[in-house]
């Protein structure tokens, strides 16, 4: 029976994983959304180019808090999966 759990353990830490690849890979994929600007106004171009850009990071950090979550699921469930087969 505990063989039977750590199997399906084994199968949830794996898709905990690839849950964790694919924020991760998303996380990398965030673009900057530079905007447009009336040429003289310079100094309000470099604010909301710094504005884009924080907004950017932030999410990627946000995808990246998430990657983490989810690979730390995984290492639990795996440790336990592992506990399961060894008994």
């Amino acid at each position: 029976m505990l063989k039977l759990i750590g199997i399906g353990l084994a199968a949830v830490a794996a898709v905990a994983g690839l849950f964790a690849a694919y924020f991760w890979h998303e996380s990398s994929k965030v673009p900057i959304k530079l905007p447009r600007v009336a040429s003289g106004e310079e100094l309000v171009a470099q604010m909301e180019q710094l504005q884009t850009t924080m907004e950017a990071f932030w999410e990627s950090a946000r995808l990246n808090r998430m990657a983490a979550k989810w690979t730390a699921l995984s290492v639990v469930l795996t440790a336990a999966a592992e506990s399961c087969q060894m008994m």
